[in-house]
């Protein structure tokens, strides 16, 4: 049932590349894309393997489009988990049918090596459906799963995919037994990949990522960046400017998202002459931060270069403005410093829709009056809110802190679901979530 031969032949070797189901309550095209497979993708490429790469979330096979090159995705509705039996919403399988799946295996030669990706813990079962697939229609591949959750949560994987490698990123990859001939003596940089490669395998697309760094400098007790990528390394701005330049001349797209864990760190190294290319090349296209910028970082001179850069959709990281609370997420920014930077913003000539702001519900002893409360005064400000719920991620010191009153959360990531976890808390349950939403609609109707 499957190969456990060592290849020889770099020359011969077909590599499939697969970026998987996802399983879950919701879920939306906000300028999703698996960088780190199209990173993977380039790296075959460059060691002489061929590689292919099928996405079951394909931007460019929305069931409904939306602003700014965004979407939905196509869906399945799927039985629950019995862990979720409480929730009142449909749980799904989002991603494109098994037979599209099957379709395209016919149109490229038979994969020695199947990678398949993953991000969220708790969207495991969906990574656990596309590797099932790949069994029933290539199962003398050798199957190899890495990304996030190959990281995070390895054993729940290998429990649930006996025969397949769990390598997690690269460097796992190039330790695998199966593989070391194909591997020997190749020693690229990861920091010269580029994303831009893979997009030849979509036939189209609508909006495209940009990545100026690796990793966070920051720590922040509930985000495992710094346990997935320990250092912060900067991208030479080249490379970027030509994945760009790729992106508009293939595709003639307009919205582009980064995907930076810390974009304005080190931001005149980087950020600022990214820009000033940009501007000098003359391209006209928009940009996106569905990661939350650091507030600190801000002031008149970067929102000034932002906004004439073409900037539509920003993002701030705040959390919460409690003491307690805002030490629980590495203390980020007060109310007054908030209220400062969206002043700035103003000044620079954002408007209130165009900024959004996230505040966390299920920080510690946190009820859901104290994020109403939240809400309403970044309402007040005159930009939207954006409510998240929290993910106890693995590695993370919330994430220890939470295993104390709940220690499911270390062996069954279904836990780690936002929608699921946070109506555990005190407190908190599923009707108060609903009020939460209807009353973060609300809020923003009223921004202009």
């Amino acid at each position: 049932m499957y190969r456990y031969c060592i290849l020889e032949s770099m020359e011969k070797t077909v590599v499939l590349i697969i970026n998987p189901y996802v399983t879950d309550f919701k879920l939306y095209d906000e300028w999703m894309h698996p960088v780190g497979l199209y990173f993977l993708f380039d790296y075959f490429e460059k060691i002489g393997i061929t590689p292919y790469f099928f996405n079951f979330l394909d931007p460019g096979t929305h069931v409904q489009e939306k602003k700014f090159g965004t979407g939905t995705f196509e869906c399945t509705e799927i039985a629950k988990p019995d862990l979720y039996q409480s929730i009142k919403r449909k749980y799904k399988l989002y991603g494109r049918s098994p037979q599209s799946f099957i379709s395209y295996l016919k149109t490229i030669p038979r994969p020695d090596i199947v990678c398949i990706g993953g991000t969220m813990t708790y969207w495991a079962p969906g990574i656990v459906e596309t590797y099932k697939l790949v069994l029933q229609c290539i199962a003398d591949s050798i199957i190899v799963c890495g990304g996030i959750a190959a990281q995070l949560i390895p054993e729940y994987l290998k429990a649930r995919m006996p025969y397949c490698h769990i390598a997690g990123n690269i460097e796992g990859l190039l330790s695998l037994n199966e593989l070391p001939s194909l591997f020997k003596g190749h020693t690229i940089s990861h920091y010269m990949l580029t994303i831009k490669n893979c997009f030849a395998q979509y036939q189209s697309l609508r909006h495209a990522p940009v990545l100026l760094s690796y990793g966070c400098p920051m720590r922040c007790s509930y985000c495992a960046s710094s346990i997935l990528q320990p250092r912060h390394h900067l991208r030479p701005i080249d490379i970027v400017i030509d994945e760009i330049i790729y992106a508009i001349e293939r595709f003639n797209i307009t919205d582009f998202a980064f995907y930076d864990d810390a974009l304005l760190f080190k931001k005149e190294e980087l950020l600022f002459p990214f820009l000033k290319k940009l501007d000098d090349l003359g391209c006209n296209i928009r940009f996106h931060t569905p990661n939350g910028l650091h507030v600190r970082y801000l002031d008149r001179t970067t929102l000034d270069k932002m906004i004439n850069a073409g900037f539509k959709t920003i993002r701030f990281g705040y959390e919460s403005s409690n003491v307690n609370q805002r030490k629980a997420v590495s203390e980020k920014v007060n109310r007054d410093q908030l209220r400062e930077k969206i002043s700035t913003a103003f000044a620079s000539g954002f408007t209130g829709n165009q900024i959004g702001v996230y505040v966390m519900g299920g920080l510690p002893d946190q009820t859901p009056d104290d994020l109403a409360e939240e809400m309403e005064f970044i309402n007040s400000l005159g930009i939207t809110v954006k409510p998240v719920f929290i993910s106890p991620v693995p590695g993370t010191a919330v994430f220890s802190q939470y295993a104390i009153r709940f220690p499911q959360i270390q062996t069954d990531p279904l836990w780690h679901n936002d929608t699921f976890f946070i109506t555990n808390l005190e407190n908190w349950n599923e009707n108060t979530l609903e009020s939460i939403r209807i009353k973060a609609r609300t809020l923003n109707s009223s921004i202009d």
